[in-house]
């Protein structure tokens, strides 16, 4: 498999006006059920899971680290951990850490 630019969309917001628009663009360090562990401001060698721990990745990550909850039409298996991906957020983030949001829209940008 080569590198791809998949876009998918969950179009189930009716509301998609500029200023609601959310973007995490980052690199894929864990995907567990419906949900991707998305890491933002780090290189790619420092998001490396063969090199690092998950619970190191997200100390040099803190605060910026998102799961992003993945519904229908979007799926998990499209996207491999170590992607860098941009992600359009439907709704708002919760704040946690990791926060945790939902995809409208995911693009793989490697």
């Amino acid at each position: 498999m080569g590198c791809t630019n998949k876009s998918q969309t969950n179009n189930d917001s009716a509301d998609d006006t500029p200023s609601d628009v959310m973007l995490i663009e980052g690199y894929i360090i864990s995907i567990k059920n419906s949900k991707i562990l998305v890491v933002e401001n780090l290189s790619k060698e420092e998001a490396d899971t063969s090199r690092y721990t998950e619970n190191q990745i997200l100390e040099k990550a803190d605060p910026n680290a998102t799961w992003i909850s993945v519904d229908t039409p979007l799926n998990t298996e499209d996207y491999n951990v170590g992607d860098r991906i941009k992600v359009t957020i439907r709704g708002g983030v919760n704040t946690s850490f990791p926060a945790q949001a939902a995809a409208k829209e995911i693009d793989i940008l490697n």
